[in-house]
């Protein structure tokens, strides 16, 4: 099965060392064997996502939402235009030019229309006028960077990023579908031009006496090349070679654009990225503005912290594999650590691995990406990134956050999780997309705790795979929501005992976890739990707050033997609206199977519940499912495969 639509995040894991778990699903790369390089990301389907397919073969393949003339039965109409004629982009998307009748305009702002190659560039279209509510949040958006070479060619959501690796002018495309069934695009130019300076050049075998300047006359050692650091200049590190320091290596004083990557030495090629290894306390500062830190491998040898970040906006992570951050002693330390100075900021297809606390932690820090990297293999702190906006003791808002085809996967031992979350947003924290993404030990929009006031808002969770490896855990929880406005959808959650908890926080507003939509999502519980058991299994549990709660054409089989099951679990005095879901619990009572009007208790007929099929949890061309549910104004399905008519199939898949 290949990623979502959302955001082209596959199933399994980057890296070339991915482990299987539950019913061997890839659960993450695991070890310092495996790195993601150059496309080596999480790629998949949609209209958004990088992939494998060849683009322009004239066949939708994995990681394409059209090629040539096959459309996936998509057309203007379908995608919201009064009409005209659909074409397939040169980045293997949906090219809308030839459509007719929008009636929207994207108001794209982007954080920069000229840069350096390779460059992040963060884009926003919340201030678009005319949506139907107003509302960025549930409207579709899907994005074609022009970017045909890239590992990832489009996304999904109201904010995004992207990384232009190759000087250029590029026609970024923003198609949106709001909720009303309204469409429209915009076109943004971004010119990207190459780096202009000296390169210096490093190798094991070179000399600090060298000129530097060719890879004859490279230099020896990386603190000496960063004398020489400056605005367009690039420092290369030769492929396959180490590099050990016994201080931290900082970037400071340095007005970027400015690089630090690799380079394959014709003399003694290697794809090894070269490895800079360090026994200091930490491995490396960056304290200037537009700095690139490509295609290495850090490691950390005594036990300190990975790479801190102060003051160096548009900073981007590449290609970057970190392993050994951390010590048994010591908790909280990071492999990406970075604050309020740092926007934006990009970590695309990077790869942090055994380490000990936090991956990355982010406080008040706005226009922050992440995409196509792992952080897996790690144990001790909380979690494995942590996105923390301000409160009321310590103000500030964390703003725009793109998380997209990532994959979480904290190491398992003797059975159990070794920290608690993979990924978390706390604090203040508002305008967030997490999409495309896998996690099997959760992914979490709540306050630090309970006595603290910290409101999230504002965000779009969509084309995420939720996979619990163990199994053997009734009361895992794959999403804890603690926020208002939040869309929850075409998302697959696979064993994990409670998909969804909403809930309120005894410190915030009882309305404040209000405005969630749970829309098309597939769950599949089938843990193993004790023959005793009497735990009741739900998908969605809404409780401890009076705001409103929407759940509408999603698929619950739960096989586990209980006392009683149910779509929608409602512990409190919230609203809650649940139509057109379908369970299947053959092994628990429905007294209250909570499916709403349009709704069945039936088999859903799925094609395979092997997660690593093509064909996992499609659904039979038999399936009651199929053709009942309700239009919920998701316009495109976890494959990008496109909803086509009012009365839609439930589940995840179209």
């Amino acid at each position: 099965m290949t990623g979502a639509g959302a955001s082209g995040g596959s199933v399994g894991a980057a890296g070339s060392s991915a482990t299987t778990g539950m019913g061997g699903a890839p659960t993450g790369a695991a070890g310092s064997s495996a790195t993601t390089g150059a496309g080596g990301g999480p790629v998949g389907a949609g209209s958004s996502g990088g992939g494998s397919g060849t683009c322009g073969n004239g066949t939708v393949e994995a990681g394409e939402s059209c090629d040539g003339s096959a459309m996936q039965s998509a057309t203007c109409s379908a995608l919201g235009f009064t009409g005209g004629t659909l074409a397939c982009s040169s980045s293997c998307q949906f090219a809308v030019a030839g459509c007719t009748g929008g009636t929207l305009t994207p108001s794209v702002s982007a954080s920069r229309t000229s840069c350096t190659a390779p460059c992040g560039v963060f884009f926003d279209a919340t201030a678009t006028a005319g949506l139907s509510g107003s509302d960025y949040v549930g409207a579709n958006w899907n994005w074609d960077f022009g970017d045909p070479s890239s590992p990832h060619r489009g996304a999904i959501g109201f904010v995004v990023a992207h990384v232009f690796d190759s000087p250029g002018t590029y026609q970024v495309t923003t198609r949106v579908h709001d909720l009303a069934g309204a469409a429209g695009l915009a076109t943004t130019t971004i010119t990207v031009s190459p780096m202009s300076g000296t390169t210096y050049y490093v190798s094991a075998s070179g000399s600090d006496s060298n000129a530097g300047t060719s890879t004859t006359t490279a230099f020896s050692t990386l603190g000496h090349a960063l004398t020489l650091a400056g605005t367009n200049k690039s420092i290369l590190l030769r492929r396959g070679d180490s590099f050990g320091m016994n201080s931290v290596f900082t970037v400071s004083g340095v007005s970027g654009p400015f690089l630090i990557g690799a380079y394959s030495d014709p003399a003694d090629p290697s794809s090894a990225a070269p490895i800079v290894s360090s026994s200091a306390s930490q491995i490396a500062n960056v304290l200037s503005p537009d700095i690139r830190l490509t295609d290495l491998h850090l490691v950390e040898t005594a036990g300190g912290s990975g790479i801190g970040f102060a003051n160096a906006p548009n900073a981007l992570v590449e290609r970057v594999e970190i392993e050994g951050v951390g010590s048994a002693s010591v908790s909280g330390l990071l492999s990406f650590g970075i604050d309020g100075s740092d926007t934006p900021i990009f970590f695309f297809d990077d790869h942090a691995h055994d380490f000990i606390g936090y991956g990355l932690y982010g406080s008040k820090t706005n226009d922050f990406a992440m995409v196509g990297t792992t952080i897996d293999s790690f144990t001790g702190g909380e979690h494995g990134v942590r996105l923390q906006g301000g409160n009321t003791a310590d103000p500030g808002f964390s703003t725009n956050a793109f998380v997209s085809e990532s994959t979480f996967a904290p190491k398992v031992v003797s059975g159990a999780f070794q920290t608690q979350d993979s990924i978390t947003f706390r604090g203040d924290n508002t305008k967030i997309v997490f999409v495309g993404n896998h996690t099997t030990d959760g992914a979490h929009f709540q306050p630090q705790n309970t006595g603290v006031v910290e409101h999230i808002s504002q965000v779009l969770d969509e084309g995420n795979t939720f996979i619990d490896p163990l199994a053997t855990d009734p009361s895992y929880v794959a999403e804890n929501i603690a926020a208002q406005h939040v869309y929850i959808r075409n998302n697959l959650y696979v064993n994990c005992g409670l998909p969804l908890a909403i809930q309120g926080y005894a410190a915030l507003p009882a309305n404040w976890t209000d405005q969630i939509f749970v829309y098309n999502n597939t769950a599949y519980t089938y843990v193993t739990a004790p023959a005793a058991n009497t735990n009741q299994f739900f998908m969605v549990r809404h409780f401890s707050t009076t705001g409103a709660l929407t759940v509408r054409d999603n698929i619950f089989s739960e096989g586990a033997a209980n006392s009683n099951s149910a779509v929608v679990s409602m512990d409190g005095a919230g609203t809650d609206t649940f139509d057109h879901n379908l369970i299947y619990a053959p092994n628990a009572t429905l007294s209250s199977p909570n499916t709403g009007t349009g709704g069945l208790t039936a088999d859903p007929q799925f094609v395979s519940s092997v997660v690593t099929s093509a064909a996992a949890f499609t659904l039979a061309s038999v399936s009651p499912a199929r053709n009942a549910g309700m239009n919920t104004h998701v316009y495109e399905d976890y494959d990008a495969v496109p909803r086509t008519t009012a009365t839609t199939d439930m589940g995840y898949l179209q």
